[in-house]
C-alpha cells in the first residue's frame, strides 16, 4: 500500500530496490529450532528435503540449534550439511528458561573451560550460552555461527552485542506481535529497541508463523487433528506476505512438546513442511534461500542508492537513472522494480541482466561501483523477457519459465439445510435440527427458515443442526478436513449480533464435548449493508480456534442474543476452495494490471522520483476488535480492564456490551502493563465503533500518573484525570448500526501528558445498552 501510494505520488513513474533477490514476489524463510539431536531431526530432515519433483529449485531450511555439552553426539548437525542446510545458527546451549536474567558473564567461557551451564553447576551465563554453542556446532560442521534465536524469545539486554562481538549478523528473536514487519529490521535504526540493541548493527527477522498455538494457557503443536487450521493460517500468511513483496519467517520445532513422545505430532509436522515448500512453488514464492543469505543480501541492498528521472518522450518514455553501490561485496540478483513495463534496459557497468515485466534483475552488481542505466518503457503489446550480457547490451533470448505442476480437485458442497422439505427437522443429512424452545418462535416456508430471536428471557437464541448420529453409544462423527468453509444464506436487520458456532465430539466419536464449543461473530466476514437484503456468508473452518478437531464435529449452531429480532437462514453447507495455481515458477511476462507508459506531450518532462520510502505511521493500539481475544477483564491488547462493579450489566460476548447503573458508571481500559504508562504521544486520534441509542451519552477521559513505574501509586485515586470528552459531540449515534467516533487527542487539553497515560476510561453514561465493536489508538 505504501508503495502503491509513493507509485501514485509519482504520477505512475517510479523506481524502487525490490524487496526479494532476484525476480519473485516474496520469500518463505523455514526455520526450525532443534534440541534434540536424534531421529526428530535426521527424519524431518530426510523427509522434507527429499526431491519435489515440481521444477522448482530444492527447499532450504534455517535451522537454530541447542547443543548441550554432555551430548556427544552431533551427527545431526553434519547431515544438515551434507543436505545443503549449513550454516546453522545458534540456540543456546542449555534453551534456558531465564535466559533474559542470565549474567553477561566473562567472555572467556569455553568447552575446553568446563562450560557446561548447568544451573547445578551455578556457571550459566549469557555470553557462555552464546559462545559454547557456536563453539559445538563449528567442531561439528565447520562453520560460524552467523544466526542466533533466544530460547524462549527472551531477550537479554547483553546480548546483541555480545553477537556483534562474535561477528553474528542477524537474529530472529521477536514475532510480529513484538515486532510488526515483514521485512528484515535493522536494529541499528531502529529506537524503540535501543535498550536491547544497544544502538549496535544487527538485523532482525520477526517471526511470521509457528507450529504451536496457545488456548487458555495451553500450547497444542500441529497435529493432524488441527492440520487443517495450520495450513490454511500459514498459506494465508504466505500469500499476504506476497502481495507485499515481504518475507513469511515460519518457525517450526523438531520436537513433540510436552509429555510422550507423539508419533501424531512428528508425522504432522513433516507432512506440513513438505506442504507448505509445495504451495511455495505453486506460488511463485521463493523458498531455496536461507536467512543467513538474506542477511547479507539486505546488508548490500542498504548500501546500494538508486535515483532516476522519467523522461515523458513520446513514443520512446524512460527513466534515465543512477546506480551508487557502497556495499564492499557483490550483490547477486538486485532487482528493480519500475512503474512501468520495460521493453530494453542500458548500463554498460551493470553486467548480466534479466528483464521481466517491470523488473529488471541484474545478476551480479560489482562492489564500489557507480552504473548509469536508461530504462525504455514498453509501449503497445506485452514484450517477452529479455536477458543481456555484458559483451552484448542489445543481446535477448527468452527467459525459461519452470511450471510448477499444480492439480485441482473440485469437491461438490455438502448441503446440511435446504429447508426444501418444508420442514424444521430433519436437515438434509437426515439428523435432528432445532431451537431446543429457545427462540420467540421458528418456521420454514419456501425453503427459508425464519427465526425469531426471544425477547421474554434473558437467555440467548440458537438454532442447531446436528451432522452425526447422536444415539447413545453409537460411535460418529463427522469429517470436514476435505472442506474450507461454512456457506451459508442470510437475512437480518443490519446491525444484527449473529455467531456462528460449531460443535466437536470426543477422541472416540460417541459423546459431544460442550467445553469445546467455538462460537465466532460473522460481522468481519459480512457486508453489514447487504444483510436487509439477503446475502451469501462463507466463514473459514480455520477461523475457529486451532483445538477443534475438523474431523470430529458434532454440530453447526446459530447463535442470537436476547434481542427483538427476526432472522432468516437457507442454504447452510459446507464447501471447497481449491487453492489457486500459479502459471509459472517464474513470471516472464508483465501482470495484467500493469500500465503501459503514458506520453504527456511531445517534449520531455522529468519527473524525479524517490529514492527511499518514508516511515510508516505506528500501528494501532486495539483496545477493543471484533476477532481478537478478549475478556471482560482483558482487553485485545492484553492489558486489564473493568468497571469496578459500576455497571447494571457488563459483559464480552464477541462485542463488549455494557448498561449503565448511574451517571458515575465507567468502564476503563489499560493502555500498558500493570503498574506502566504507555507511551500513547505518537498517536493522534482516539476511535470507537460502537452501537449506542440516539439518546445516549457517553464520555471519554484520559487517566495519567506522575510516576509510571511507582509500586506505591494508588491507581484507585492516585491519578489525574483529563478533559471529559463527550463522544456525541463528534458523532450522531445511528439508530441501527454502528457509529464510528473519532476523537483527537487534542480534545483531551493540553495538560494531559500522554507519556503518562495508563488507562482510558468511558464515563458519563446515560442509561441505555451501548455495545462497543472497536476501540484503538491511532497515528
Amino acid at each position: 500500500m505504501l508503495l502503491d501510494g509513493l507509485h501514485e505520488g509519482c504520477q505512475g513513474h517510479s523506481v524502487f530496490k525490490h524487496t526479494i533477490p532476484g525476480g519473485l514476489d516474496s520469500a518463505l524463510l523455514f526455520t526450525t529450532d532443534t534440541h534434540d539431536m536424534s531421529d526428530t531431526v535426521t527424519k524431518f530432515l530426510a523427509n522434507v528435503t527429499a526431491p519435489y519433483n515440481d521444477g522448482a529449485p530444492a527447499p532450504r531450511i534455517s535451522f537454530f540449534s541447542v547443543t548441550s555439552t554432555e551430548d556427544n553426539n552431533q551427527t545431526p548437525l553434519t547431515l544438515m550439511c551434507n543436505a545443503g542446510q549449513c550454516p546453522i545458527g545458534g540456540h543456546t546451549v542449555n534453551h534456558v528458561l531465564n535466559f533474559n536474567a542470565l549474567p553477561a558473564g566473562s567472555n572467556r567461557e569455553s568447552l575446553a573451560g568446563g562450560y557446561t551451564g548447568l544451573t547445578g553447576n551455578n556457571n550459566a551465563t549469557m555470553a557462555g550460552e552464546l559462545r559454547v554453542n557456536a563453539e559445538i556446532i563449528k567442531r561439528a560442521t565447520g562453520s560460524d555461527v552467523r544466526l542466533l534465536r533466544a530460547p524462549w524469545l527472551m531477550l537479554n539486554t547483553g546480548m546483541v552485542p555480545q553477537m556483534v562481538n562474535m561477528s553474528m549478523v542477524a537474529s530472529s528473536s521477536l514475532a510480529i506481535g513484538d515486532l510488526k514487519s515483514n521485512l528484515p529490521v535493522d536494529l541499528e535504526l531502529y529506537p524503540y529497541l535501543a535498550w536491547w540493541s544497544q544502538n549496535h548493527r544487527l538485523l532482525e527477522f520477526p517471526l511470521s508463523s509457528e507450529d504451536g498455538c496457545v488456548v487458555d494457557n495451553v500450547r497444542y503443536d500441529v497435529q493432524a487433528a488441527n492440520t487443517l487450521w495450520f495450513r490454511t493460517r500459514w498459506s494465508y500468511n504466505m500469500l499476504q506476505n506476497k502481495r507485499n513483496n515481504a518475507y513469511t519467517v515460519l518457525l517450526d520445532h523438531d520436537g513433540w512438546g510436552d509429555g510422550p513422545r507423539n508419533e501424531d505430532i512428528l508425522a504432522s509436522k513433516r507432512a506440513i513442511g513438505r506442504f507448505i515448500f509445495s504451495f511455495a512453488a505453486q506460488h511463485n514464492i521463493r523458498r531455496n534461500i536461507g536467512l543467513e543469505a538474506v542477511s547479507d543480501w539486505w546488508r548490500a541492498r542498504q548500501a546500494i542508492d538508486v535515483t532516476s528521472t522519467f523522461i515523458a518522450t513520446v513514443g520512446t518514455p524512460r527513466y534515465e537513472g543512477r546506480i551508487l553501490s557502497a556495499a564492499a561485496v557483490i550483490t547477486l540478483d538486485l532487482a528493480l522494480e519500475f512503474g512501468d513495463t520495460i521493453s530494453s534496459f542500458t548500463c554498460a557497468k551493470c553486467g548480466a541482466f534479466t528483464i521481466l515485466g517491470n523488473r529488471v534483475i541484474i545478476a551480479s552488481l560489482a562492489a564500489f561501483i557507480q552504473a548509469d542505466f536508461i530504462a525504455t518503457c514498453h509501449v503497445g503489446s506485452a514484450p517477452s523477457a529479455s536477458v543481456s550480457a555484458p559483451a552484448s547490451a542489445s543481446a535477448t533470448a527468452s527467459a525459461s519459465a519452470t511450471t510448477a505442476p499444480c492439480t485441482t480437485t473440485t469437491i461438490p458442497p455438502l448441503v446440511v439445510n435446504s429447508f426444501t422439505n418444508e420442514c424444521v427437522s430433519p436437515n438434509d443429512l437426515g439428523f435432528v435440527a432445532g431451537d431446543d424452545g429457545t427462540a420467540e418462535s421458528i418456521s420454514v416456508a419456501g425453503g427459508v427458515l425464519t427465526l425469531t430471536a426471544a425477547t421474554s428471557r434473558p437467555s440467548n437464541t440458537y438454532f442447531y443442526t446436528l451432522l452425526t448420529n447422536t444415539s447413545a453409544g453409537v460411535a460418529d462423527c463427522f469429517d470436514a478436513s476435505q472442506y474450507s468453509a461454512i456457506s451459508f444464506r442470510v437475512k437480518a436487520p443490519r446491525g444484527t449480533s449473529i455467531a456462528l458456532g460449531v460443535q466437536v465430539r470426543d477422541d472416540a466419536c460417541v459423546a459431544r464435548q460442550a467445553d469445546l464449543d467455538a462460537y465466532i461473530s460473522i460481522d468481519p466476514f459480512v457486508n453489514a449493508d447487504a444483510l436487509p437484503g439477503g446475502t451469501i456468508v462463507n466463514i473459514p473452518l480455520s477461523a475457529f480456534s486451532c483445538v477443534i478437531d475438523v474431523r470430529k464435529l458434532h454440530a453447526i449452531s446459530f447463535l442470537l442474543p436476547p434481542s427483538c429480532v427476526t432472522v432468516e437462514l437457507d442454504s447452510i453447507m459446507f464447501v471447497s476452495w481449491p487453492a489457486p495455481c500459479s502459471q509459472s515458477a517464474l513470471v516472464a511476462s508483465p501482470s495484467a494490471t500493469a500500465t503501459a507508459a503514458r506520453a504527456t506531450s511531445a517534449s520531455s518532462t522529468a519527473v524525479a522520483t524517490p529514492a527511499h520510502p518514508p516511515r510508516p505511521k505506528p500501528y494501532p493500539l486495539i483496545l477493543f476488535q471484533l476477532g481478537l481475544s478478549a475478556s471482560f477483564f482483558k482487553n485485545s491488547a492484553g492489558y486489564d480492564c473493568s468497571d469496578d462493579d459500576t455497571m447494571q450489566t457488563a459483559a464480552v460476548y464477541i462485542n463488549l456490551f455494557l448498561f449503565p447503573k448511574n451517571a458515575h458508571s465507567h468502564y476503563y481500559s489499560a493502555v500498558a502493563p500493570a503498574g506502566q504508562c504507555g507511551n500513547l504521544s505518537k498517536y493522534k486520534f482516539v476511535e470507537i465503533e460502537l452501537k449506542a441509542s440516539p439518546f445516549a451519552l457517553i464520555s471519554i477521559e484520559a487517566h495519567s500518573v506522575s510516576a509510571c513505574l511507582s509500586a506505591n501509586v494508588n491507581l484507585a485515586t492516585g491519578f489525574t484525570k483529563s478533559v471529559a470528552v463527550s463522544l456525541n459531540a463528534y458523532a450522531s449515534f445511528k439508530l441501527f448500526g454502528t457509529t464510528k467516533v473519532v476523537i483527537p487527542l487534542s480534545a483531551f487539553g493540553p495538560s494531559t501528558n500522554w507519556d503518562q497515560v495508563f488507562r482510558l476510561s468511558l464515563t458519563g453514561m446515560s442509561q441505555f445498552l451501548t455495545t462497543i465493536t472497536d476501540w484503538r489508538l491511532v497515528a
